[in-house]
């Protein structure tokens, strides 16, 4: 009698590991899964070049800037031609100075070649810094809109296409973007 209170002891304490089984595998089934919590992300990738080159402040800027650019080269046309004209004097004049006068002449020709030199390189410094500030500037507008287009449109990131290797067209937002600048 005695082994069979052992069995049955057995098979009670076996009932229950059962049951314990079956309610955690159904609880474990019948739990929704927390892989579905996490939000998809929304990625697409814009063409900067074509971008800033697209944009309605960029021929702006440039017209404004080819407008300086063209006053500044009348400027050193106009010191240019003195030094020109020196040399025309020099030519024209010159077998008929005296040592002392052609020395002159020549000084002040290449006193003038320094100026016109001086002047252009001036020119092309200023010029330089000017456009690179201007471009700068630009950039950081075009960085504001994307942001604030990403923002709206929910964008987890957008990428430049000149990082990508290979991108489907559908994830170009180049079109949206440039519509939405230019329209302010």
């Amino acid at each position: 009698m005695r082994q069979e209170r052992a069995w049955w002891h057995r098979a009670k304490n076996l009932k229950w590991v059962g049951i314990v089984l079956i309610t955690g595998g159904l609880i474990f089934f019948v739990t929704p899964r927390r892989e579905s919590v996490e939000p998809v992300a929304k990625i697409a990738f814009i063409d900067m070049k074509r971008l800033f080159n697209e944009y309605y402040r960029t021929k702006t800027v440039k017209a404004e800037f080819e407008a300086t650019y063209n006053k500044e080269q009348a400027e050193l046309e106009k010191k240019a031609l003195t030094a020109k004209e020196l040399q025309k004097k020099l030519q024209e004049t010159g077998p008929s100075l005296t040592e002392e006068q052609k020395r002159r002449l020549e000084e002040q020709y290449k006193e003038e070649l320094v100026k016109v030199k001086e002047y252009r390189d001036s020119i092309v410094g200023r010029l330089k810094r000017e456009e690179d500030k201007a471009e700068s500037q630009l950039l950081e507008e075009l960085q504001k809109a994307v942001d604030t287009y990403a923002t709206k449109q929910g964008y987890s990131m957008i990428l430049l296409k000149s990082g990508l290797l290979y991108g489907a067209q559908s994830l170009d937002v180049t079109d949206d973007v440039l519509k939405t600048i230019n329209s302010q």
